[in-house]
């Protein structure tokens, strides 16, 4: 145990999503409870007795997701609720100063609404994240990359629709040195057990293959960020199913 979140003293409670470190030892994370209810990034520092605690950019709109960080050490990140109500991609940079909080995104419903999950970055620096439109209710897969100084949205991918009356619960998209994406989903597939997908870039385009469909006995529900091995596989987890149907860690080989 290297910390433990007070609530309102340090600003930060609940944390979720994913944390990342850079590149001297410092993690960060996002929290779900700040001073106004809404959503803190948070710094742990490690020294000789211990870890310290910071609490560098609060905000209202709350979060449903992890960070990403840069090789220059700034952090991404989603706000559910921000901007106009469909949310936002904000990225903070680190200066001798504290840190400078900047908008990328405001999402308007059709390009996305509510932006669900961790962040990734590919060798170029560009951002990926999942979300799903206002209308419909259609998850899509999204990036953004960066032109002279600015940040573009692009649309990447609209994902299978989710059966009836079920949401899409994206954790994350994890990408690997070709640039190919892969991303889980706890709901659809062929069994309505949840899937793992993959986009393959190629032509301006992206190709989506299912790389497994779940069917209960293998594992019921994968809310996960996948993870890629060294030996090329995939691995994840899913919340249910299985022998016991008290869930399962899988892998997928390539």
């Amino acid at each position: 145990m290297i910390y433990r979140f007070q609530g309102r003293s340090d600003g930060a409670a609940f944390p979720s999503g994913q944390i990342v470190f850079d590149q001297v030892g410092n993690t960060y994370g996002v929290t779900q409870g700040g001073d106004d209810g809404g959503s803190t990034v948070y710094e742990l520092t490690p020294s000789s007795s211990g870890w310290s605690e910071s609490s560098i950019y609060p905000f209202s709109g709350k979060s449903r997701g992890g960070l990403a960080i840069d090789q220059s050490g700034n952090l991404y990140g989603t706000s559910y609720y921000g901007g106009n109500g469909a949310g936002v991609v904000f990225q903070l940079v680190p200066s001798a100063s504290g840190w400078t909080a900047n908008t990328l995104h405001v999402f308007t419903g059709g390009d996305g609404s509510n932006p669900l999950g961790d962040l990734v970055l590919d060798n170029s620096g560009d951002i990926y994240g999942e979300t799903i439109t206002s209308s419909g209710g259609q998850p899509i897969v999204y990036m953004l990359y960066r032109s002279g100084d600015n940040w573009k949205y692009r649309l990447v991918y609209h994902l299978p629709h989710p059966p009836p009356g079920r949401d899409h619960n994206a954790q994350g998209l994890t990408v690997d040195a070709a640039g190919n994406l892969y991303g889980a989903s706890c709901e659809g597939g062929s069994y309505g057990h949840g899937y793992v997908f993959e986009l393959q870039p190629e032509g301006g385009g992206w190709i989506f293959s299912y790389l497994h469909d779940f069917q209960g006995t293998d594992g019921d529900c994968p809310i996960t960020t996948v993870l890629i091995g060294t030996n090329g596989a995939v691995y994840g987890t899913a919340a249910g199913g299985g022998a016991y149907s008290q869930g399962v860690v899988w892998q997928l080989s390539p």
